[in-house]
């Protein structure tokens, strides 16, 4: 399977590092449940499935606001890594050209909603390489417009259903 993964999964799953080490979490409104979702789905993606990227290297650059390519201590850090060293590995990674923000090349029925332009990258990169899945644990966002993303043909997949997020 192929995945377009939202930046706060990898927030989200290194929250569970930041509250070990008595720190504030990024993503308050995490359950437990869903913070463990997080790492349990990117431990996964390294073991057999590809990460939808982008040719200009904007998907990598907006993972670095929520992890460390130093690959420690959490999770996250260790899958952006991962990520990052094995960018070129086709057996991992899918290198998409989507154009360029705020636009994607997307539909003009997505650009005229009130859909987060920073979100659009990921609906881009899961509408370049079909079949994939679009993959969010807390951004309101995409459940606020799942009519919109079905109608276009996004498939997403909710880690934390039903958990109730600002756009991250």
């Amino acid at each position: 399977m192929k995945f377009a993964i939202d930046e706060n999964v990898l927030a989200v799953a290194n929250d569970v590092g930041r509250i070990a080490r008595e720190e504030q979490p990024i993503c308050q409104q995490a359950s437990d449940e869903c913070r463990l979702a997080c790492v349990t789905f990117l431990g996964s993606v390294r073991r057999g499935h590809k990460v939808l990227i982008d040719d200009r290297g904007q998907v990598l650059a907006f993972y670095r606001r929520k992890a460390s390519l130093a690959g420690q201590p959490g999770s996250a850090d260790a899958f952006l890594k991962f990520l990052h060293d094995n960018q070129h590995n086709e057996d991992a990674v899918e290198i998409c050209d989507i154009g360029e923000f705020p636009s994607f090349d997307l539909d003009e029925i997505i650009l005229e909603s009130m859909f987060d332009p920073d979100d659009r990258i990921y609906v881009a990169l899961s509408l370049s390489a079909e079949p994939s899945e679009l993959v969010n644990a807390v951004d309101s966002d995409y459940q606020e417009n799942a009519d919109l993303l079905t109608e276009v043909g996004v498939v997403m997949r909710e880690l934390c259903p039903g958990t109730k997020g600002e756009h991250s």
